[in-house]
C-alpha cells in the first residue's frame, strides 16, 4: 500500500492526505504527519469513526461553507481547509 501511495503521489494523483485520524495509535498519527509534512500535501481529518468514543473528535474545518458536492471539490482544490482535533476547538 505505501509503494503505491508514493507511486501516486510522485504522479501527481493525489493532493489531499487523511492527517488526523481518532482511530490510528499515536505513532501512525505521527508517521502521517510526518509524510504529509515532508511532501507538502494539504490534509483532512478523518470524521469516520471505528468505535462510538471517537465519533467527532478530529474533522475538517472549511473556510466557507459546503452545501454541494461541486462546493467540496473545489474547497479540497483550493486548499482552504485544514485538519482539526475536537480538542483544539474547545
Amino acid at each position: 500500500l505505501i509503494l503505491i501511495l508514493l507511486s501516486a503521489c510522485s504522479q501527481n494523483k493525489i493532493s489531499v492526505l487523511e492527517g488526523l485520524n481518532y482511530s490510528n495509535r499515536p505513532h501512525e498519527h505521527k508517521r502521517a504527519r510526518n509524510f504529509i509534512d515532508k511532501f507538502k500535501y494539504k490534509n483532512i481529518g478523518g470524521s469516520d469513526s471505528h468505535i462510538v468514543s471517537s465519533i467527532g473528535q478530529c474533522m475538517t474545518y472549511f473556510e466557507s461553507n459546503i452545501t454541494s458536492e461541486k462546493e467540496l471539490v473545489q474547497a479540497l482544490k483550493t486548499g482552504y481547509f485544514k485538519a482539526v482535533d475536537i480538542e483544539d476547538t474547545i
